[in-house]
């Protein structure tokens, strides 16, 4: 399956030949790539975000070799809290996450479509985070045409 992105931002040390991988966030939040990636499930966590592990993964099949971090570049209203933070996942865990994102291809083609029960849909709808029913009244809209 064909993933389509776009990474801000690959630097490389010229001391050491290292490549860093940095996402850009305008968020005043600023949390860590982990707990933005991973989500806890009773005693585990699991992943719930690809987006750096994936471009890990691709920076190798195009040929940067030799040690690449990830990390996210956190860009608050204001500059002084303007704060860089770096993966700390180990070649395990990326491989977990790749290996995730293996299953998510499989289960599409598959036709399996399997929504979490913790998933904070916001009505009654199954579908409605994803197809953004009621957002402007679309789905009164198409009741009222019927």
């Amino acid at each position: 399956m064909r993933i389509k992105g776009k990474i801000d931002r690959i630097d490389q040390n010229i001391r050491d030949g290292s490549w860093m991988i940095i996402d850009y966030k305008t968020s005043e939040s600023g949390h860590s790539p982990d707990k933005t990636h991973r989500a806890a499930r009773g005693s585990a966590s699991q992943w719930s975000d690809l987006q750096l592990p994936l471009y890990h993964h691709l920076a190798a099949q195009h040929g940067y070799t030799g040690p690449v971090q990830l990390a996210y570049m956190n860009l608050p209203k204001k500059p002084e809290q303007e704060a860089l933070h770096i993966a700390r996942w180990t070649p395990a865990d990326l491989d977990d996450a790749v290996g995730t994102a293996r299953d998510i291809v499989r289960s599409i083609r598959a036709g399996r479509f399997d929504i979490m029960g913790d998933f904070a849909a916001r009505y009654q709808d199954d579908f409605a985070n994803i197809c953004q029913t009621r957002v402007f009244g679309g789905a009164d809209d198409l009741e009222a045409e019927t």
